[in-house]
């Protein structure tokens, strides 16, 4: 795997304890590089992503797989215990290869290669507990073990623990899980997951390489039956065999389409489509013509300011300003509308002006919510065929 040169150290040691660098830093404790012992510093400014650093003189023979490595078990188990975290944004990106097929029609059907299972949800269908990395479970070390634990009555002070048993994470950098680890894992029960950690400018995603998430699975499978059960075609059949005869197949198989065109408008798509994958279908570059780009950074701010001889001018971020203004705008409008998005012209003027000018521009873009609809009406035209076709084989 190839490690991107940005990845940066994101645990310190100090007093024999590890802290992230989201935490307070003190200027009066000593802080520790976790791997090779020496001095670090940490790294808060506004324009790169916050890490520890080690000083110039530092011999750290870290490779960036290493750091990687560490960064993401440490990351994942502090998630997993830090109450505050929003664990709705970490993804585990399961590619749809890893599911049983009948959830693999289902995913096909919104044209997506990864079913996206967020921390949040795993932490609940779980009960995870707390979270530690390299601990010994049989005869493995695992980079993440995960107590389960489950309280009787959440309102009661004498609350039962119940023993969930426990949920491993394997993070997969420059070597897999290997084939007898996975095979020990998966007889003896335990849920687990190996990914591929990619470090993000909130955090971190996963992409998933091997996994055992028998139960979790089988519940989103079910709902997702009650759903769309015509994409279940050997369950439905099954089910209408113990109940009817041969003769009723057609009809049970025509009741289940209409049905599941009826419970379309029920199923939130969105929960299918994460900001990357959003953001990734959506984006358009617009630039000055025949400049380079160097780097892409977030907008921070962009506000009109008073310079010299009191002139205005466009800052962005606080110290950059526009290169070609008029340019760019000419390549933004040109490019919503070459990619098929609804542009509207604004005409006007000034006051002391009576002629008709472009004075701005109308843009109809896309948004999760819209885009959920749409495939709906899709999933809509696609269960409309199907019953046409029982239709046409009935005649």
């Amino acid at each position: 795997m190839s490690v991107k040169s940005e990845v940066k150290l994101e645990f310190a040691e100090v007093d024999s304890r590890l802290i992230h660098i989201s935490e307070r830093i003190s200027k009066d404790l000593l802080y520790l590089c976790p791997l090779c012992k020496q001095e670090v510093i940490s790294r808060k400014g506004p324009q790169r992503r916050h890490h520890f650093a080690h000083k110039p003189e530092s011999n750290c023979s870290a490779s960036e797989e290493t750091i990687l490595h560490f960064n993401a078990k440490n990351y994942l188990a502090y998630c997993i215990t830090a109450y505050e975290m929003n664990l709705e944004e970490i993804i585990f990106n399961i590619p749809i290869g890893l599911l049983d097929e009948s959830i693999q029609k289902v995913i096909q059907i919104l044209g997506i290669q990864y079913y996206p299972l967020s921390l949040y949800k795993l932490k609940s269908y779980y009960h995870f507990s707390r979270a530690k990395t390299e601990q010994r479970i049989g005869n493995y070390v695992a980079d993440v073990l995960v107590k389960c634990e489950e309280y009787s009555d959440e309102y009661e002070y004498d609350d039962e623990v119940i023993d969930r048993g426990y949920f491993l994470f394997e993070m997969r950098v420059s070597h897999e899980i290997g084939e007898e680890k996975e095979r020990d894992l998966l007889e003896s029960g335990i849920p687990f997951i190996e990914a591929i950690p990619e470090q993000t400018e909130r955090g971190y995603t996963f992409r998933v390489t091997s996994m055992s998430l028998y139960s979790l699975l089988k519940d989103s499978k079910d709902q997702l039956i009650r759903l769309l059960s015509t994409h279940f075609e050997e369950e439905l059949i099954q089910v209408g065999k113990n109940m009817f005869n041969s003769t009723v197949e057609k009809e049970l198989r025509k009741t289940a389409i209409e049905r599941a065109i009826e419970n379309v408008d029920d199923l939130n798509l969105r929960d299918y489509i994460s900001k990357e994958q959003f953001a990734s279908i959506n984006a358009i570059e617009a630039k000055a013509y025949m400049s380079e780009v160097h780097q892409t950074v977030a907008l921070q701010s962009i506000r009109y300011k008073t310079g010299r001889e009191d002139k205005s001018y466009i800052s962005i971020n606080e110290h950059l300003y526009w290169v070609r203004s008029e340019n760019i705008l000419y390549d933004v409008v040109k490019k919503l509308d070459k990619q098929g998005y609804k542009v509207e012209l604004l005409i006007g003027g000034y006051s002391n002006s009576s002629k008709s000018k472009v004075v701005g521009f109308r843009f109809q873009l896309p948004d999760r919510y819209l885009y959920g609809e749409q495939l709906k009406r899709i999933m809509k035209a696609g269960l409309m065929d199907l019953l046409n076709n029982v239709n046409e084989e009935e005649e």
